[in-house]
């Protein structure tokens, strides 16, 4: 009985600490979408940038006043800046959702092996409460064993 106790004591304590890890990895989780979507909004601010600043030239081209060369050619870069912030947002856009993809396989590896340990809590407990039922019916058998026999 007593090494059944050790074993219930240790199986409760790891499940503690896998609880408090699976909580640890939803943390993060929730920190890495969040992330996520502040990287969607950059991606999609930067986007509407440079769709009003090419939008702009093309106003200024079609607009037959004539625009100043110096004027269309920093438009130009300006677009060009805005195109390569772009990329680079994009970039770290992907990073993000691959990061918060390895947090959500996380959070679930953590929560299978909760289970699998809740698993193992539920069958020592029927492990226990077996070798006590054994242990009571040995103990009948052995008191009918020990009982003189009424002579009828």
């Amino acid at each position: 009985m007593n090494c059944a106790r050790q074993r219930d004591r240790r199986l409760a304590t790891l499940e503690r600490l896998h609880e408090a890890e699976l909580e640890q990895a939803r943390v993060e989780r929730t920190r890495l979408d969040a992330v996520v979507e502040s990287q969607v909004k950059a991606v999609s601010d930067i986007e509407g940038e440079l769709a009003s600043t090419t939008s702009l030239m093309r106003e200024q081209v079609a607009d037959g006043a004539g625009v100043p060369a110096d004027l269309l050619r920093l438009t130009c870069d300006y677009a060009r800046w805005q195109a390569r912030t772009l990329a680079g947002q994009e970039a770290l856009l992907v990073k993000a959702r691959t990061s918060a993809e390895e947090g959500r396989q996380h959070v679930l590896r953590r929560f299978q092996r909760l289970a699998t340990i809740e698993r193992l809590r539920v069958r020592a407990a029927r492990e226990n409460e077996i070798e006590r039922a054994r242990a009571e019916q040995k103990a009948l058998d052995d008191q009918a064993l020990l009982r003189p026999r009424a002579v009828v």
